[in-house]
């Protein structure tokens, strides 16, 4: 199997992609309340949460039902996320 050399530059540019709309998703959700500090950590705590079990179950579900049928679920999720907001 070969292996393939990232540099710098990708690892920044795939960390800025990742973060960058989690930042604006906070300004956006705290600029209403009075305390934006508890939105702050909702808003995280729910990331945070994505980012460490979105990839099990994509796994469970890839290797139960197959990958087309958990890309299928994946996009369904996101396509519930985007009509919800």
């Amino acid at each position: 199997m070969a292996h393939r050399v990232v540099s710098a530059n990708q690892q920044l540019s795939r960390l800025i992609r990742v973060l960058a709309p989690h930042t604006l998703l906070l300004a956006r959700a705290s600029a209403q309340h009075d305390r934006p500090a508890l939105v702050v950590g909702g808003v995280t705590s729910v990331g945070y949460l994505g980012f460490m079990f979105g990839p099990t179950i994509m796994g469970l579900l890839a290797q139960n039902l197959g990958l087309r049928a958990g890309l299928a679920s994946l996009a369904l999720a996101a396509s519930l996320v985007a009509v919800g907001a």
